[in-house]
Formats: structure tokens, C-alpha cells, sequence
């Protein structure tokens, strides 16, 4: 009963919130001649799709009050069996949200009239535009997590049970969908703009392509001169540029994930690679290409930084080198015995020495220019 009222009481503190959203925010914004015009396609379709949405959550909401007084499983089955059709609205509103949300920020920036207003509300009402902006996607992500509790106090001898089962699994099918499309389009979003700020990078936009994470560091020459990079690892490679200008880089090197490897960097290292110590070596690692035998001292804002880079690539590199291995090792030997197995091991076992080798074995090859 308790995870039944959980999605009750919360449906209806939602479907409040939109109405709030919608009375104080949307309809001024969109209404008030003293605001900005909101001529851009991506924002009319959230704002309209807002109210749709608010529109099916309010008939699923009393939907679900006028079933509670029967049996309150039942309740959550029989409306929750058919809320897939009105969440075709939270799949509009998901597709358009983050280019609506740039242009509404630019308007921000440009118009001191929508500025007062917004600080107005907000002030109001204790949460600003962006707070209630993002609670259709929240309330989505949810509903799976609501419907679960409600079949974990289910016991599996009510006759309501299948139903509760069915509907989480369908639901959860259609949450992950969108989900994914948001996420595969905000990825692909992510590679346009890295070809559009570095010069030099092409054919950048692969379907299979995932942005991982990015970062700022100091690179250290011979000269204890420094100059500026900027990483971009993804899930096949790491880009290594170097700024020109806010915003805008230049290619230094596209490095295969699996030619990658990072590691802390040691006084042994600095004197072996004739690389004059002006680093902490707490803040700095060495970025290695395995493929063209350079490598580079690097150096991180914070130690957090720093350790979180090194495991992030290797962790990648490792995991790209054990499928590749795998793939091409699993098959049957004359034996009968799958080698899938071994071949894990042995991609294991080579990545871990080969790392290990590039800090203790004298290198013969030196920084080049990158």
C-alpha cells in the first residue's frame, strides 16, 4: 500500500508542478509582448509539449484516484497498462528539450526584460525556469523505478500480479528507448561540435562513437617551457589538441584507444626521457602512443584529476584490447577446449606487462613535437 501511495502522492505533487510551470512560466514567456518572441521551432514544440503532457498526467492522475477505493493494485496495473500512449508526448518533449534549452539561454543572456521576469518567478516561487524544465524527463526515468517497489510488495499469488509485471516491463522498454534516442542524439550533437571547434578533424561522426570525458592540461618540454592541451577520450580514441582560442582548437594527434596508455610520472622516468623536472609528480602522468613511440608528460589541475585520467584511459584501452582479443582468439582448438577464455587472460596478462615494461625498461625513443 505504502509504494502504492508513493506513486499517488507524487503524481499528484508532479501534475501540480507542471500547472505551476506552465500559469507562472510558459504561457507569460510566451504571451508577454515585453519578452522575447519565441519564434524557434525547438522551443514551441517543448512549450506546447508541455502542456500535453500536463494534459495526460492530469486524466492518468484522476484515472488512477477514482480506481485507488477498488483495490490499489489493481489501480497501478490497469492505468499504468495504458500510459504508454501518452508517453509519446515525453518522447517529443525529450527529442527537443537541449535545443530549446540553448535557445532559451541565449535569450537569457540577451534580454535584461526575461532576465527580470525569471529572477521575478523564481524568487516567487523558491525554483527557476530550469527546475521545472527538467521534471518531465525526471518524472519519466521514475515511473520504472516507482512500478518496481509496487511489484517488489506485490506478492506473486494476486491475480493482479502478471499485470503489474507486464506493464513494468513494457514501460521500462519505452523509458529505455527514449532514453536511448536522447542519449545516441546528445552523443552525436557532442562529435559535430568537436569537428566544428578543431581544425584539422574529419570524418569524426561514427553511429558507434561515445564522448567520454574531456579535459585541460600543461604539457612540459625539454626547455621547461609549457604549452596548453586539451584531451577528448572516446570509447575508439583519444584527441589530442591544442587551444588557439576560446572555444577552438587544433589537432595535434588522433590516437587508436587500443595505441593508448597513461601512467603516473616518476623522477626515474623524467631522468631516462632527459625531461627536466618543473612538475609536481602528484598532478602529472605520462601519455604514451604505443603505435608511434612517443610520449608526454602531462600535468592536471588537481590530483583527483590526474588519477582519474589514468584509470579512465587504461581502463578503455584494456577493456577495447581484451574484446578485440577476444574476438579474434574465441574459437575451438584441436582439443575441444574454447581458447575465448585464454585469450581474455592473455590480453590481460600483455596489456598489464606491457604497461608495467614502459616504466621500467630504458626507452631509446624521446618527445617528439605534439
Amino acid at each position: 500500500a505504502s509504494a502504492v501511495n508513493e506513486i499517488l502522492t507524487s503524481e499528484q505533487k508532479y501534475v501540480e508542478d507542471l500547472k505551476v510551470f506552465i500559469e507562472m512560466y510558459i504561457r507569460p514567456m510566451m504571451n508577454d509582448k515585453s519578452l522575447p518572441t519565441y519564434n524557434r521551432r525547438d522551443v514551441q514544440i517543448v512549450f506546447s509539449t508541455i502542456e500535453l503532457i500536463y494534459q495526460g498526467n492530469a486524466e492518468f492522475l484522476e484515472e488512477m484516484k477514482g480506481l485507488m477505493a477498488a483495490d490499489p493494485v489493481m489501480c497501478v496495473s490497469k492505468t499504468f497498462l495504458t500510459i504508454e500512449d501518452r508517453l509519446q508526448y515525453y518522447s517529443v518533449f525529450c527529442n527537443h528539450q537541449e535545443e530549446s534549452r540553448l535557445v532559451i539561454e541565449s535569450l537569457i543572456l540577451s534580454s535584461s526584460n526575461l532576465r527580470t521576469f525569471l529572477d521575478r518567478i523564481r524568487d516567487q516561487l523558491a525554483l527557476g525556469f530550469f527546475d521545472f524544465y527538467i521534471k518531465p524527463f525526471q518524472r519519466l526515468l521514475k515511473y520504472p523505478l516507482l512500478l518496481r517497489e509496487v511489484l517488489r510488495h506485490t506478492s506473486e499469488t494476486h491475480p493482479d500480479y502478471e499485470n503489474i509485471k507486464n506493464a513494468f516491463t513494457s514501460l521500462q522498454v519505452v523509458v529505455d528507448r527514449i532514453h536511448f534516442t536522447v542519449a545516441h542524439k546528445d552523443n552525436m550533437h557532442k562529435l559535430v561540435m568537436f569537428m566544428d571547434s578543431i581544425q584539422g578533424l574529419t570524418n569524426f561522426t561514427k553511429a558507434e562513437r561515445q564522448f567520454m570525458k574531456e579535459g585541460d592540461f600543461t604539457k612540459l618540454s625539454y626547455n621547461l617551457l609549457s604549452s596548453k592541451r586539451h584531451l577528448a577520450l572516446f570509447n575508439d580514441c583519444l584527441l589530442v589538441t591544442k587551444p588557439l582560442s576560446k572555444g577552438k582548437y587544433v589537432l595535434k594527434r588522433n590516437i587508436s584507444i587500443t595505441d593508448v596508455a597513461a601512467y603516473a610520472l616518476t623522477e626515474e622516468i623524467c631522468e631516462r626521457e632527459g625531461w627536466k623536472r618543473k612538475t609536481d609528480f602528484d598532478l602529472s602522468f605520462v601519455l604514451e602512443d604505443l603505435k608511434a613511440h612517443k610520449r608526454w608528460p602531462l600535468t592536471c589541475r588537481t590530483e583527483q584529476d590526474c588519477v582519474g585520467w589514468i584509470k579512465a584511459i587504461e581502463a578503455q584501452a584494456q577493456l577495447v584490447r581484451t574484446f578485440s582479443l577476444g574476438k579474434t582468439k574465441a574459437k575451438v582448438d584441436p582439443t575441444g577446449v574454447s581458447t575465448a577464455g585464454v585469450a581474455t587472460a592473455v590480453g590481460g596478462a600483455s596489456a598489464a606487462a606491457a604497461a608495467l615494461s614502459q616504466t621500467q625498461q630504458p626507452q631509446q625513443q624521446h618527445m617528439g613535437p605534439s
